[in-house]
């Protein structure tokens, strides 16, 4: 069975909080607390050794460190520990990540290594490192610049569409796919040429319950809850996530993109069925192409959505 077939209820359960640069080389959401903090020069696995904080996540920490043996810097994110302990949730974080080593697309952050230690306290340390991505999210970028115009959005989401596509390729859905897990990058600052790179695929699928328990909002995925705005009707319902649901994802994205805002301002987004706006009804003058794409991404059928996401991007053209 791919990893498309799955059910998962909780996947993608995460907050859209940016958290600079920092955070989108690897991902930033709901501060935790009570996470114990690492130390810069702490050399961990005898290999990485901490450079700095780079944001407080629900899931974790992140930390730029310095791969001592490629002599490169990497993106290190612990794994929150009460989810350390979690053999079920760490056997699926290993196997999303040998699926999204199989992606090699510059449009994809590359994933190198997960590993479980033990912390000086005798508590289970787990950690995964990815390639560390200069840059700041979309998320990031619509907030201070407003909308994006066409021409602005169209190479962007022609390489998001080509990213996702890829992944779903080699059995992969991002399930979690939002602005602030799109970094843009400077030009000239990574050398595969690409203007954008997507993160975080399959992580919040792995580390978060399978199945819907007696009470709606167990307390771990509370805690991670964030904007709904995302997820898809079928994700939020248990229903089978499939690629459709990251199309319905790159639908919200694209909305958000050409009028700066979610398709729903309904705080519960598509688990509370709330109408969504059609962008031509904020923006009157957009392309018309452009409108009828993203209501079709956002379809509550996946069957009625395009049929993968280079259709999306080939609609725009």
């Amino acid at each position: 069975m791919t990893v498309a077939a799955e059910r998962d209820d909780w996947a993608g359960l995460l907050d859209d909080t940016d958290e600079g640069a920092g955070a989108a080389a690897f991902f930033g959401d709901a501060p935790r607390r009570d996470e114990p903090l690492l130390a810069p020069k702490q050399l961990l696995a005898g290999r990485f050794s901490i450079v700095r904080l780079l944001a407080k996540g629900a899931l974790g920490v992140v930390y730029e460190a310095l791969d001592l043996e490629r002599d490169a810097p990497v993106a290190l994110k612990t794994v929150d520990r009460r989810l350390a302990v979690d053999s079920a949730a760490m056997d699926r974080l290993r196997s999303e990540l040998l699926l999204a080593r199989r992606v090699r697309h510059p449009g994809v952050c590359r994933v190198f290594e997960i590993y479980a230690l033990r912390a000086p306290n005798g508590e289970p340390l787990h950690f995964l490192t990815r390639e560390l991505i200069p840059g700041s999210s979309l998320g990031e970028h619509i907030r201070r610049t407003g909308p994006l115009s066409t021409p602005e959005s169209l190479p962007l989401v022609q390489e998001m569409a080509e990213a996702l596509s890829v992944a779903h390729g080699v059995g992969l859905v991002h399930r979690d796919f939002k602005p602030s897990n799109v970094i843009l990058v400077p030009r000239g600052q990574i050398s595969r040429g690409a203007r954008l790179v997507v993160n975080d695929f399959g992580v919040a699928r792995a580390l978060l319950p399978d199945r819907r328990r007696s009470d709606p909002f167990p307390a771990l995925a509370e805690e991670m809850l964030g904007s709904l705005d995302h997820l898809a009707p079928e994700q939020l319902g248990g229903g089978t996530v499939t690629p459709a649901t990251d199309v319905y994802a790159l639908g919200v994205v694209m909305h958000q993109m050409v009028t700066g805002r979610v398709p729903s301002q309904h705080p519960l987004g598509p688990l509370a069925d709330a109408p969504v706006v059609p962008p031509v009804a904020l923006v009157p003058e957009l392309d018309p192409r452009w409108n009828a794409a993203i209501l079709r991404c956002l379809e509550r059928t996946p069957e009625r959505r395009f049929p993968d996401a280079r259709a999306v991007a080939a609609a725009l053209s």
